[in-house]
């Protein structure tokens, strides 16, 4: 008789465990997601003309493993590149742009560091030595601390905190290095430095093809794509479950970490606790639209990021028809607003602060012809410094109910990519185990 797997959670993580599951293994498979939808924060919405991102818009290309997957499951001829890639950041009230060569974080490109018209001459001689600044000890340390100690202060608040920090919606005093950007935590325990570890792409590599890319009908083509290739899996739609009533061989939780302390925290209290303990943080994004009449901005790049110490509600903007083709009507402009502060304001007045936000940055004029909120409640995981290290006490905890396996972004990994990456790993632990 085949064994029986339940995995609760229809996001990425738990699709794409189904999916291995079903070619690794004969068990009966069952999916059970809460809401009335799969995809969990990938989610694209067709409003009118406007094709909306309510989640990430696109994905990590050179994570391991992804561009396999995708090849795998049919989406070549779906994949699209950006239209345009450099952006700008907020600094004292003004909008500048960041030269490309600039996010690499190395100085392998001078060139760019000159160009940085927000950067002192101070911090761009500091950027310069950065493989000549001391090691760490090699243990984890904050996003801050990495980078202040390799770049200085000035570059680390106005370049690195906005790009890798405000991507999660983080303090980057508490974000972990070796938990959210291992490259470039493991290049300075490597070679010494990030300059001297730093690979320079050949034209034509592999590595100089865009570090994002999205699908021509947005993101929800991966998720439906996974989705319709399974042909075994029971899916249920609009059902919570109880972990004391599943009696399957093997439990995957792909939900985020308070939500699996809540289904196995009376059965293994101590890792319910430790589960508990992973914080996430809650965001919003508003998203505009307007007649590209009414902006007087160029809008000469995909948006823009503000560093954590600009006085600004938002944390930054994505111009998203100047950034991947098939958003906008032609004549129209489609962009997402990511709000830092008052989410505990109803739509109305989130929206028009998001609004009035970039109202003047971009010279807008009139009301928009599109104007939706979209929020995530706990919805952003924190891997906060020894994220790893809690990650495998609570494994260790679970060590002992070997048919219980957590996988998702709580966990080992926030991106697109790491959740594929989980979901694989989970079918095939469970295939070994069988």
């Amino acid at each position: 008789m085949p064994k029986s797997i339940a995995i609760v959670g229809g996001g990425i993580s738990g699709l794409v465990t189904a999916y291995d599951l079903e070619r690794l293994t004969d068990c009966d498979i069952d999916l059970y997601e809460a809401s009335d939808r799969l995809g969990g924060k990938i989610q694209t919405s067709r409003i009118g003309e406007f094709l909306v991102e309510e989640g990430p818009d696109c994905f990590f290309s050179r994570k391991p493993g992804v561009n396999e997957f995708v090849s795998e499951i049919g989406l070549d001829d779906d994949v699209i590149r950006p239209i345009q890639k450099e952006f700008m950041m907020l600094i004292g009230g003004n909008l500048h742009r960041v030269p490309g060569g600039l996010v690499t974080l190395t100085y392998s490109k001078p060139d760019a560091i000159d160009e940085a018209t927000f950067l002192s001459p101070e911090a761009k001689s500091r950027v310069m030595k950065e493989a000549e600044q001391p090691m760490g000890t090699g243990a984890d340390e904050s996003i801050r601390s990495f980078f202040n100690r390799r770049f200085g202060r000035e570059f680390t608040s106005l370049v690195v905190e906005p790009l890798l920090a405000g991507t999660h919606g983080g303090d980057p005093d508490c974000l972990s290095m070796a938990a959210l950007y291992p490259g470039y935590f493991n290049l300075e325990r490597q070679h010494g430095s990030l300059s001297a570890g730093m690979p320079t792409p050949a034209a034509g590599s592999e590595t100089s093809k865009p570090s994002f890319l999205s699908f021509r009908g947005g993101m929800q083509t991966l998720v439906d794509r996974v989705a319709k290739k399974l042909e075994r899996t029971r899916v249920h739609l609009g059902t919570a479950t109880d972990f004391e009533q599943l009696s399957n061989d093997f439990v995957v939780l792909a939900i985020p970490a308070a939500n699996a302390s809540n289904l196995i925290g009376k059965r293994m209290p101590e890792a319910g606790r430790a589960l508990q303990r992973i914080p996430h943080r809650s965001s919003a994004i508003v998203t505009l639209a307007y007649d590209r009449d009414q902006i007087g901005h160029a809008l000469d790049g995909t948006g823009f990021l503000v560093p954590p110490d600009e006085p600004c509600r938002v944390s930054g903007a994505t111009w998203s028809s100047q950034k991947w083709e098939g958003r906008a009507p032609e004549g129209s402009v489609l962009m997402r607003v990511f709000m830092k502060s008052g989410l505990d304001a109803d739509d109305d007045t989130l929206a028009m602060s998001g609004l009035a936000e970039i109202a003047s940055l971009l010279d807008i004029k009139g009301e928009p012809k599109l104007k939706m909120v979209t929020r995530w409640t706990n919805a952003l995981p924190q891997y906060e410094v020894g994220h790893f290290d809690r990650i495998s006490a609570i494994e260790a905890e679970l060590a002992a109910t070997p048919n219980i396996i957590l996988t998702g972004t709580s966990f080992r990994g926030v991106g697109i990519p790491d959740c594929i990456s989980q979901g694989r790993k989970a079918a095939k632990t469970i295939a070994e185990r069988l």
